[in-house]
């Protein structure tokens, strides 16, 4: 799978789910744990995508959105 296509179920997972864990997201993708951070990371940076933690449940969620162009 490459990165646009990562990129693409990253987002589809984040909308289905309130909250989803980053095992869950490595496990889905069949990445390394180094491959989703950069990726996470990425889309924050590049796309400045709601990408955030939520410590509470452990996980990824897309909060509000970033000012600046939008996602």
């Amino acid at each position: 799978m490459d990165r646009t296509e990562r990129f693409y179920k990253i987002d589809q997972l984040l909308k289905d789910s309130k909250v989803v864990s980053f095992a869950r997201l490595q496990e889905w993708l069949g990445v390394s744990r180094a491959t989703l951070k950069r990726d996470l990371v990425y889309m924050r940076d590049r796309f400045n995508a709601p990408i955030e933690y939520v410590r509470a449940g452990n996980g990824y969620r897309f909060g509000k959105p970033r000012a600046g162009p939008r996602y």
